[in-house]
């Protein structure tokens, strides 16, 4: 998989390397980070993409933080080195041939699912953070599994090789020895820019059926990812992984 990146297909067929949803993930981001009141004082952003999000929050602490984005595709790594500033670096490797040591915060937004073996890097990653925010799209869901094809589509467009329902998602992390701090559904299909015709129809249903049932909704209907807030695994937190599972 990582030739899809390292070459030159995915940048063909997302040449914006979704720059244009930038803002969108900044703020669910800051949403995130405001909620748990975290300070970081170090970020680093893994598969950063055109690096806007990583931009945004480096302008949003004033520069005073030192935030690294990491990118292992030469087209992708084009569009975010001319954000490069003073405590704001992009790095064209991965996060795991750097020795910058272990960053306040980890962002992993849109990641996990083109990631070919998720179980080795997401262990090898504890190593490199005390706090971790991920971004997943929850693919695993009533109405792209009855549509089928949507989902190859997905895959053979986007690098999409894992699906994932919040519970599966969830259990990985589990093993994997992260613990759930928080999480919140964002709404992809109602909010992002350029949305499918499909995606507006569905808009209103998924609004009301998302305000009478959270979860039935997002298994149901679809249009979701998760924004999770994670940490290494600790026994001594006071943290139970099946209250946030309900």
């Amino acid at each position: 998989m990582d030739e899809l990146y390292r070459g030159p297909v995915y940048a063909r067929k997302n040449p914006d390397y979704h720059e244009g949803d930038s803002n969108w993930k900044f703020n669910h981001i800051l949403k995130m980070i405001t909620k748990n009141n975290l300070r970081p004082t170090t970020i680093a952003d893994v598969g950063c993409g055109a690096g806007l999000i990583l931009n945004k929050l480096h302008e949003h602490y004033c520069g005073q933080i030192t935030s690294v984005g990491y990118e292992i595709s030469p087209d992708a790594y084009s569009l975010c080195s001319k954000y490069i500033d003073e405590n704001l670096d992009y790095r064209l490797e991965s996060i795991f041939d750097d020795d910058q040591g272990i960053y306040s915060v980890v962002l992993l937004i849109d990641v996990l699912e083109h990631v070919e073996d998720t179980f080795g890097f997401l262990r090898q990653l504890t190593k490199k953070g005390e706090r971790f925010i991920l971004h997943v799209p929850l693919e695993m869901n009533c109405q792209l599994v009855f549509r089928d094809r949507p989902i190859i589509e997905s895959w053979e467009r986007y690098g999409h090789i894992h699906q994932y329902s919040k519970s599966t998602l969830f259990k990985l992390l589990s093993d994997c020895s992260y613990t759930i701090d928080d999480y919140f559904y964002t709404a992809v299909g109602n909010e992002i820019p350029n949305r499918s015709w499909r995606q507006r129809a569905l808009e209103y249903p998924r609004r009301f059926a998302f305000k009478f049932n959270e979860d039935l909704c997002v298994r149901v209907l679809g249009g979701y990812s998760v924004m999770v807030l994670a940490s290494p695994f600790n026994e001594n937190k006071n943290i139970e992984h099946n209250n946030l599972e309900t």
